[in-house]
């Protein structure tokens, strides 16, 4: 782009006249990016990525958000304005129940813009808990929008709160949920996460969804007798623990002793005290568990 000014003779510049600029930047917008992918991170936020501009006179790059229900419009929520500037975190968004959708654009120093890029909107993964007597999670999840070459797949990872995301299912790009019934009866709750991945045609990218918890309450069965005979025929005397993860028994006499106690939740009490001698036919056992 031009500008004229001019200077008297006494060397003062006058303020900038009209501004022309190139022919092709007047009648066509300058060239757009792509925008690779859009995946939450930490659970927390959404980052994007786009492709470097190859604009020559590069300003800045604009990024803007909607809903991808479309009850809110695409606003401006960054501007960055390093050309090597190809991802942003927007932190000011709820992952757990909405799905974002991002496009940029480009500006070049006379101020001339690019068409929007196509769109990209995160994941949104929920579920439903089912307890007993069946015992699974139902998981269901939107499709990433969206890459010009499609969705090859997604797959469902899974982990304790100890643990880390490890996948248990792969799926098409025309399945949207699935059912977990595959649970270790020592953890109640699990995390779960989608991955998509961009089929051929495209730059390889990925798209994470938000982590959503499902749990099972604990539950507990506790016999009311057992015989200590030696016959092999309940012969111990203990709980059956049903996703608990911390537990504590104790047992006790009629005069207040403590016979038993442990937080083993599969130790079985043999009906002897802790000196080895058989212990009366009446107990209470206390038990504490989460």
């Amino acid at each position: 782009c031009y500008y004229i000014v001019g200077v008297n003779v006494c060397g003062v510049v006058t303020d900038r006249g009209f501004r022309t600029c190139t022919q092709k930047e007047l009648n066509s917008p300058i060239d757009s990016t792509y925008l690779i992918t859009a995946t939450v991170e930490d659970n927390r936020g959404v980052r994007t990525f786009w492709l470097q501009s190859q604009e020559q006179d590069f300003g800045s790059y604009e990024l803007f958000r909607s809903t991808r229900d479309g009850k809110e419009p695409y606003s401006l929520i960054a501007t960055l304005t390093s050309r090597s500037d190809t991802t942003y975190l927007d932190m000011d968004v709820d992952v757990q129940t909405t799905s974002y959708c991002y496009k940029v654009r480009v500006l070049d120093r006379c101020g001339h813009v690019s068409v929007k890029s196509n769109r990209g909107c995160n994941i949104v993964l929920g579920g439903t808990a089912t307890g007993k007597p069946l015992y699974y999670f139902d998981l269901n999840w939107q499709d990433y929008d969206h890459w010009p070459a499609g969705v090859s797949g997604y797959t469902l990872e899974r982990r304790v709160d100890t643990g880390v995301l490890r996948p248990i299912v792969a799926v098409n790009q025309t399945v949207f949920d699935y059912r977990d019934n595959r649970l270790d009866y020592d953890w109640g709750g699990y995390f779960y996460r989608i991955r998509a991945f961009e089929a051929p045609g495209g730059y390889n990218a990925t798209s994470l969804s938000n982590e959503f918890y499902l749990f099972q309450p604990p539950e507990l069965y506790v016999p009311d007798a057992f015989t200590p005979n030696g016959d092999d025929i309940n012969d111990v005397w203990g709980t059956v623990p049903v996703f608990v993860r911390d537990y504590h028994m104790m047992v006790f006499n009629r005069w207040g002793e403590k016979v038993f106690d442990s937080k083993d939740k599969k130790l079985q009490w043999k009906g002897v005290m802790g000196n080895g001698k058989p212990s009366d036919n009446v107990f209470a056992w206390l038990v504490v568990y989460k």
